[in-house]
């Protein structure tokens, strides 16, 4: 796992834990299943590979690409807390310069939302991890 993370067109999920496939089928599931208020689904590309099994945030952000035009600023991650834990709290990784590292969580029923908002700049890390509950997950508006 020294090679970087690829470029791709949609931000990346990293899936890092590999112990619970009907856990990952599961959050696949919820990713591809519109929002029933506005039919939105989260754009992101899966990159399901055993190589980043384990992987830390912190390495994760380590081997993410920046500098880039068309570099994301952000990445979300399947973990063991993901995988195990209700709602699918996914973890999102700020990747922008000035605050690189930086994470929340948003249960996998607001991916659209988080994606969308982080992608057009409408929001920022700072605005879901202020409407995070006192866990740190981020349930919604």
């Amino acid at each position: 796992m020294d090679q970087r993370l690829p470029r791709t067109p949609c931000p990346l999920l990293i899936r890092t834990d590999f112990t619970d496939p009907a856990a990952w089928a599961a959050l696949r599931k919820v990713l591809r299943t519109p929002d029933p208020q506005d039919g939105f689904v989260a754009e992101v590309e899966l990159l399901d590979d055993p190589a980043y099994e384990n992987a830390t945030p912190e390495r994760i952000v380590q081997l993410a690409p920046y500098g880039e035009p068309e570099d994301h600023t952000y990445l979300f991650v399947a973990d063991r807390t993901t995988l195990s834990a209700p709602g699918h709290p996914v973890l999102v990784l700020d990747l922008y310069e000035e605050t690189r590292g930086d994470s929340v969580r948003a249960v996998a029923t607001e991916l659209h939302g988080v994606e969308a908002n982080l992608s057009i700049g409408n929001l920022d890390f700072h605005d879901y991890g202020s409407a995070a509950d006192d866990d740190g997950v981020f349930r919604g508006f």
